[in-house]
């Protein structure tokens, strides 16, 4: 049998629907949404580069909070190339163990609205090796990590996209 609640009744039940549904915590989350956005921009200074020519990457932090981030080529997780079927394929950045082991420092903290900036060798590690071939020509663009204040696990930001000519 289904029953009907009216006046005063009504509204105290539905009441205790709204409170059931909503999370604890719910404005929390937004909050916290609000303050860490996917708020960093990883730019190349230029969309297009002669066989060879360094690239300038700029980290920009557009957030309202501080960013963690490797700036260097030590931050680069993946070199991806565009593949004909539109795709990205996945190039090391550097070598990779067990052909080399690295120190790496923390990331650097960079605050709200501050840009870093450093310069990247267009460098493939074949296989992840010692031996290096200069980006062949095509269209990439680089992954970076980077963390919000929370520290709770790596986020990944693209690059732009960018052009290595032909010779």
């Amino acid at each position: 049998m289904l029953k009907i609640f009216t006046g005063c009744g009504a509204f105290s039940f539905m009441m205790m629907i709204l409170f059931l549904t909503v999370p604890i915590g719910a404005g929390e989350s937004e909050t916290r949404e609000a303050v860490f956005p996917q708020s960093i921009l990883v730019t190349t200074d230029k969309v297009s580069y002669k066989p060879g020519e360094d690239v300038t990457i700029t980290i920009r932090n557009l957030s309202r909070d501080i960013i963690y981030a490797h700036v260097g080529v030590e931050g680069i997780k993946d070199v991806e190339k565009k593949d004909l079927q539109g795709g990205w394929e996945k190039l090391p950045p550097r070598c990779q163990p067990p052909h080399c082991f690295y120190d790496i420092g923390p990331p650097e903290e960079i605050g709200p609205g501050v840009a870093k900036t450093f310069v990247w060798k267009p460098l493939i590690y074949v296989s992840g090796t010692t031996k290096v071939l200069s980006a062949s020509p095509g269209t990439y663009r680089l992954s970076f990590l980077w963390q919000d204040r929370e520290r709770k696990g790596w986020k990944v930001a693209h690059s732009n996209n960018f052009d290595i000519e032909r010779p």
